[in-house]
C-alpha cells in the first residue's frame, strides 16, 4: 500500500540523552508559524518559519504549536536541537535502506497547511551530503513502507543555528 503524502514537518521528538526536550516560548514575526516547522530567529529575537533556498536554511528550533501571521503571539519551540531527533516525511523520493544512515539532506520549507495547521516541511531526499538534516534511522511500522515515496525517517539536525535559552 502506498504511503500517504501528508507532510507534517518535524514531529515526534526523541531525546538522544534521556533528558526531556527543552521548550522555550518566543514571540512570532508577521509570518505564520505551523506546528512542526523548522524555525529561526530574526534580528529582533522573534521566531519565524524557516524559508529560503534549502541549502541555506539553518534552523534554531522546531515549532510545537501554530500561530497566525499576527506579530507577538507566543510560539513554543523545541530548542537545543543537538539533543533531539525528529520524524519527518521524505519528499517524492525515498531513502530506502540503512546505507543512507549518517548522510545529510536538505530540508524543504513550503508554507504549512492552513486547514490542518501542520507544517509542510520535508526532507529533500535528492540532496545527499549537502544539508542540515542527518538521517539517523528508518522507521518501520505498518503505515510506513520504506520502499515507496513519501516514507518517514528519523533525523537529527546536522547544522543548527543559535541555541537559544531563556533564563
Amino acid at each position: 500500500m502506498a504511503n500517504r503524502d501528508i507532510p507534517s514537518g518535524f514531529t515526534k521528538p526523541m531525546s538522544k540523552t534521556g533528558r526531556p526536550p527543552y521548550i522555550t516560548p518566543w514571540k512570532n514575526t508577521a509570518v505564520a508559524v505551523f506546528k512542526g516547522d523548522a524555525v529561526d530567529f530574526d534580528g529582533s529575537g522573534r521566531v519565524r518559519s524557516a524559508t529560503g533556498t534549502p541549502s541555506t536554511i539553518i534552523p534554531d528550533g522546531v515549532a510545537i504549536n501554530h500561530r497566525s501571521a499576527t506579530v507577538n503571539q507566543t510560539v513554543f519551540v523545541y530548542t537545543q536541537l543537538e539533543d533531539l531527533t525528529f520524524e519527518v516525511q521524505c519528499d517524492d523520493n525515498t531513502i530506502t535502506d540503512d546505507t543512507t544512515i549518517g548522510i545529510s539532506y536538505d530540508i524543504t520549507c513550503p508554507t504549512g497547511n492552513t486547514t490542518t495547521l501542520l507544517s509542510a516541511h520535508e526532507l529533500d531526499a535528492n540532496s545527499t551530503n549537502t544539508g542540515q538534516a542527518r538521517h539517523t534511522h528508518l522507521i518501520t511500522r505498518p503505515d510506513n513502507d520504506d520502499t515507496l515515496t513519501n516514507n518517514k525517517v528519523r533525523i537529527e539536525f546536522a547544522t543548527i543555528g543559535v541555541t537559544a535559552v531563556v533564563s
